[in-house]
């Protein structure tokens, strides 16, 4: 037996905080960042601190013992602000070492909008159906109401839209249905993708696509049970025992299957039941069984379980269940439905809470989830005296490797936060911790188990499109921007154009930024080269879908600005640039020398006074300019600049002419640019006499 004491480790498991503010006027946001000790020993926390005044941090402790991690408060205060996208870091300074984690926030004058979740998956066998052929999602908004219209994309004839329009507000989101229909049971093995398209010209973000996933399995695979909803959550009093909830149970086999269940509590307490205890199955009559609990003998305070189905053949699948008892008088037993319909809760008017108490409603335990498909995480936050908590932050973490996730809040009215998990790394065992925390309350954890089977199907990388010459996570770019997609599976091989206009579609895969096929550059299994079309207004959020050969990717956000310009260098930093003379490339074996003038290349310079259309070379006779005058500074020094404007005959590249100023001293200098505020990459410039 060898026993260890290992250094204090510092992480923080945060890859980014991303803040969005629709308000009029727009209100601070608040977001947890976690810090951990991963190590042993004490860890000692020296400084946490924003770069920006906007950004706040809240109060965190001298130390951190080994194992032990902690909630800090980020605060975005858009006081003083303009509307517009805002960039800087959190940076956490600790005796074993540093951390530094982006923060950006968004702040617009025009509601935003959210779909809760942003995708799913249906499963039958072929010739048969889904178990459940219907689903729903919530139309969200933060900031003011706004009409909305929704509509199926073509290509998925199987998918029929049963809303078309709706409202959607602060207080109450919209929900829009839809349905497998029968000419399913006409598809081949395989699967099968289908867009659901919400657009609304009074949300910032608009349009936003819901993603449906139709796996059709061959007829001989053995069938998979779906209990739905996936949690259930009691509340009571002492001595009052709650109406039984249903649980619904669906299958994919084309007949009928027999099932068994099970109960089991987390303290091993008799208080958890399900009737009846074994039962059948099929899509044209799904079973159903009561959950019930029994109170009898417990004192106050919350209890969790799971109720367990299983087949043969099909594994385990546990519905969640959480039981608030509160003291008793006063109070009335409350059935409470969570999930997307759920009802909205009525807690005691006498309870002071002391506590969060989260459930999981989103994904059953035992789950088994294919990578790079979305799948729906939902998670229904209230207090320990059952109200609706509505103020709360919920951040998912992954045990196979995947980036945490922040939940939204879907619906405040029944404390229902919700976000769409795309799972990257494949394991046989994945654990999902979802974190609840708010102010004044003791945070809560929710818990599940499962799989992350592998998929070969496309998806793009987390942070995944960046500017090429300047990537930053959480980075925004203008519209005309030549980005950088990476992921797996985008295309079959390498492969780029050979003409102007640059086409949308090569070799099977395109892109789409806002609903807008977008000019590729270059296609291969592992990245895409894609310009942002001009067409976009640069003042927006939108997604990115890539479609390879009829597969698509979960959407993508990216954050578009007016201007994020970025220089183009070397892997160290220098410049890649040329003598305007002779056109040879500038080097440390070929330096510029004081007084001549290069012409240096960049991307992200937004629109130009003589506008280009997307995927076309720029005029050599007619010159476009940016809208935004660049900035240049050399060693520090603000320089003059002779010319700067899109290359000509060029796609989406920018140049710079400007002189070395005479006097510069050798060496390697330092060249920055900047437009309309904001700040761009730095390049080393080797200058010689």
């Amino acid at each position: 037996l060898t026993v260890s004491t290992p250094p204090a480790q510092l992480s923080v498991p945060d890859n980014l905080l991303s803040f969005t503010s629709a308000s009029t006027p727009p209100q601070s946001q608040s977001q947890p960042l976690e810090i951990q000790n991963i190590g042993g020993g004490v860890l000692a926390i020296q400084s946490i601190t924003c770069e920006t005044s906007w950004c706040k941090v809240g109060s965190f402790p001298a130390s951190l013992t080994a194992g032990v991690s902690v909630d800090v408060t980020i605060t975005a205060n858009p006081a003083g602000l303009a509307t517009g996208f805002y960039r800087t870091a959190v940076d956490v300074v600790s005796s074993a070492g540093s951390e530094s984690v982006p923060v950006t926030f968004f702040i617009t004058q025009s509601a935003s909008m959210n779909l809760s979740p942003a995708g799913t998956q249906f499963n039958m066998l072929a010739g048969g159906a889904p178990g459940n052929k219907n689903g729903s999602f919530l139309v969200s908004v933060a900031g003011n109401s706004f009409n909305w219209t929704a509509s199926v994309l073509p290509g998925a004839s199987w998918l029929t839209l049963n809303t078309t329009s709706g409202t959607s507000s602060s207080s109450q989101p919209g929900t829009v249905t839809y349905s497998i229909n029968a000419s399913a049971a006409s598809l081949t093995p395989q699967a099968y993708y289908g867009t659901i398209q919400v657009a609304s010209a009074g949300a910032a973000n608009s349009p936003q696509d819901y993603q449906v996933v139709l796996i059709v399995a061959p007829a001989t695979q053995p069938a998979q049970l779906d209990p739905q909803p996936a949690g259930l959550l009691f509340l009571t009093s002492v001595g009052l025992n709650p109406s039984a909830q249903v649980v619904s149970i669906y299958t994919t086999s084309a007949t009928a299957v027999s099932y068994q269940t099970a109960t089991a509590t987390t303290d091993g307490g008799k208080w958890l039941s399900v009737a009846p205890v074994v039962g059948t199955t099929s899509p044209a009559s799904p079973g159903q069984s009561a959950v019930t609990v029994n109170v009898a003998g417990l004192a106050p305070g919350v209890y969790t379980g799971g109720v367990s189905y299983a087949s043969s053949g099909s594994g385990i699948r546990t519905v969640n269940v959480t039981l608030i008892v509160q003291p008793a008088g006063g109070g009335v037993a409350e059935p409470l439905v969570s999930g997307l319909n759920a009802n909205a809760l009525t807690p005691k008017a006498t309870c002071a809470p002391t506590k969060l108490v989260a459930t999981q409603t989103g994904l059953v335990n035992s789950f088994s989830a294919p990578a790079s498909w979305p799948t729906p995480l939902a998670v229904t936050l209230v207090d320990d005296c059952g109200s609706s908590v509505t103020t709360g932050q919920v951040v998912a973490t992954f045990s196979n490797g995947d980036a945490p996730l922040a939940f939204t809040l879907a619906n405040g009215s029944k404390g229902l936060y919700s976000t769409t998990w795309t799972p990257r790394g494949s394991a046989s065992q994945v654990v999902i911790n979802a974190r609840a925390t708010k102010s004044g309350l003791a945070t809560a954890t929710a818990q599940l188990s499962g799989s992350v089977v592998p998929n070969a199907t496309p998806s793009i990388d987390p942070d995944g499109v960046v500017h090429p010459f300047d990537p930053q996570i959480g980075g925004a770019v203008s519209p005309g921007t030549i980005v950088s997609i990476y992921g797996k599976h985008l295309g079959s091989i390498a492969v780029q154009p050979t003409t102007i206009p640059l086409p949308t579609k090569l070799n099977g895969t395109t892109v789409l930024i806002g609903g807008i096929a977008s000019p590729l550059f270059y296609v291969s299994p592992g990245q895409i080269n894609v310009q942002v079309p001009f067409e976009l207004d640069p003042a927006q959020q939108y997604q990115v879908i890539v479609n390879a050969n009829g597969a698509l990717t979960a959407p993508q956000p990216i954050q578009l600005t007016g201007a994020a310009p970025g220089i183009d260098t070397f892997p160290d930093g220098t410049i890649l640039a040329v003598h305007a003379a002779d056109g040879s490339l500038i080097s440390a074996d070929s330096p510029a020398q004081p007084g001549e003038f290069m012409v240096m290349f960049l991307l992200g310079m937004g629109a130009t006074d003589n506008p280009v259309s997307s995927g076309d070379g720029s005029s050599g006779t007619v010159l476009s300019h940016p809208k935004a005058l660049p900035t240049l500074t050399l060693n520090d020094v603000n320089i003059p600049i002779a010319f700067a404007g899109l290359a000509p005959g060029f796609v989406g590249l920018y140049q710079i002419n400007v002189q070395i100023p005479p006097g510069t001293p050798g060496g390697n200098v330092k060249l920055s640019v900047s437009q309309d505020g904001v700040a761009g990459n730095t390049a080393i410039v080797p200058v010689a006499y």
